[in-house]
């Protein structure tokens, strides 16, 4: 019995059809280290039909979701924090990555944390892997869906309560040297295919978010891949750290009778 501690490419099998399906564990970066594994995962692709990542980006209004990521009411980050905390914060953020608060703290402060992430990655590729994985298949006339929609994905943003989002966005400007080793760690972790340490990492990190943007999203993304792996051969895409875990998605997987394989990939994938 395969065990849920390492892999990122694993084999879904369906007693109730004979679709063969693969899921991917993906690394959202533009780093050299998220494109590992590329060449093995564009040979899951080319045995698909679909190409199913966490979210199409070809499905949503890019109008509406940058008005949505927004906060309500014309708030802004300084509103919401005391005014020594948003100034040391400013100056953190500006001299460690050249982002400057008052231009961008009209936003939920969970983007502000994605983009000090952003910051904090050694980006030396065009796009982000996932963004890598959608154009391959694209140019190979793959049929392109999405696991959640954007409206599941900002939604959840906007349930994540303010003070939760608040104390992410700390963590990642509080002590820059930290999280810059923290990720470096993670990087470590996804070359190794350390999927068990890649949540475990994740987990700690989300803290009092990790409800929403791990377990709920687990649930929902398990229940959504079983769904589409009964129409299609397809290839499903989810974050590496959306894996392992009690409420990890192949755990659950496996509780709805779906059998996984894990998949070598150190060797080549025709």
């Amino acid at each position: 019995m395969a065990s849920f501690h390492h892999g990122l490419a694993w084999q879904i099998q369906s007693p109730n059809t004979t679709n063969t399906c693969y899921l991917i564990g993906s690394m959202h970066a533009k780093t050299e280290v998220a494109y590992t594994y590329f060449d093995s995962f564009k040979g899951l692709i080319d045995k698909s039909h679909t190409l199913a990542l966490e979210a199409n980006i070809h499905e949503g209004d890019p109008a509406w979701i940058q008005e949505q990521l927004l906060l309500p009411d014309g708030q802004h980050l300084r509103d919401l924090m005391k005014s020594k905390k948003y100034e040391k914060a400013r100056r953190m953020v500006k001299k460690a990555f050249q982002l400057d608060l008052d231009d961008l703290g009209n936003h939920w402060p969970m983007m502000l944390t994605q983009s000090v992430q952003a910051q904090v990655s050694e980006e030396t590729m065009p796009q982000a892997l996932d963004e890598a994985m959608l154009m391959y298949a694209q140019q190979h006339g793959k049929t392109l869906v999405g696991i959640e929609s954007y409206q599941d994905q900002i939604g959840m943003i906007r349930k994540i309560p303010i003070k939760d989002q608040l104390e992410m966005l700390k963590m990642a400007t509080e002590s820059v040297s930290r999280y810059r080793k923290q990720v470096k760690k993670l990087e470590r972790g996804y070359q190794t295919q350390d999927i068990a340490y890649l949540y475990q990492t994740a987990k700690t990190q989300l803290g009092g978010t990790r409800k929403w943007l791990l377990n709920d999203r687990n649930h929902n993304m398990a229940d959504r891949i079983a769904a589409l792996s009964l129409q299609n051969d397809t290839t499903f895409v989810v974050g590496a750290a959306h894996l392992a875990g009690k409420q990890g998605v192949l755990r659950l997987l496996k509780q709805k009778g779906l059998k996984l394989i894990p998949l070598d990939l150190t060797k080549k994938i025709d």
